[in-house]
């Protein structure tokens, strides 16, 4: 004989209960993932940076030797003088000379990309005065827009020379009251002055001394 059928409940047969040990293996997964992924996102910043200053160390210039060491010097002949530049001082009345006031608006420009300065300074057995003045700068840059200055503020109160220099033309200047010769070259951050003042006879040897102290220079840096 039939039995009552059982009331339907709309529910299948209930699948088997998973082990505890199932559901603490899941938990320890997801937390395991979330701590991984957040220490690669916190690892990721790091190491960008690393990569970068890596990138960048390969980029910077090698140091450069202490600069006072790399001036030229004068002939054994020569009588030692006060250089316009020494420890890192520079006097901008002898650097820039016949300029007036005009040179004080260079000086708060050099003076906030300056690194370093040296420079030399002699007379030679016929009375001529030469100075050789190396300023070093932050950047070429910087040592490029002071040149730019200097070479404006040299035209507007000297006649330009054109000389030799190590890779071609180089500035010059002639000082007519003063019979001097000036010059001016950039070796990278490195700005080279040269000076020469002598009898009004010797100008015509003191271009060719310029040029050639100018060149000499530029090798040794």
């Amino acid at each position: 004989m039939p039995t009552e059928a059982e009331p339907f409940t709309g529910q299948g047969p209930h699948p088997p209960v998973k082990p505890w040990w199932h559901r603490l293996v899941l938990i320890v997964s997801l937390v395991a993932g979330s701590l991984a992924g957040l220490a690669f996102a916190l690892a990721t910043p790091f190491l960008s940076l690393i990569a970068l200053g890596a990138l960048q160390g390969d980029q910077m210039p090698e140091p450069r030797p202490d600069l006072g060491a790399l001036v030229v010097a004068g002939p054994a002949d020569s009588t030692p003088a006060v250089p316009i530049a020494t420890n890192d001082t520079v006097d901008f009345d002898r650097l820039l000379p016949g300029a007036d006031t005009q040179h004080l608006l260079l000086t708060p420009q050099v003076r906030a990309d300056l690194r370093h300065a040296a420079g030399a300074a002699w007379t030679q057995p016929d009375n001529t005065a030469v100075t050789v003045t190396l300023l070093e700068f932050e950047s070429s840059q910087a040592a490029a827009e002071f040149s730019h200055s200097c070479i404006e503020l040299q035209l507007a109160n000297h006649d330009k020379v054109t000389i030799a220099g190590r890779d071609g033309p180089a500035m010059a200047f002639l000082e007519a009251e003063a019979r001097a010769i000036s010059a001016v070259e950039m070796a990278d951050e490195v700005l080279i002055f040269v000076r020469a003042v002598s009898p009004a006879d010797r100008l015509p040897d003191t271009v060719v001394a310029v040029e050639s102290l100018l060149r000499e220079q530029r090798d040794r840096l």
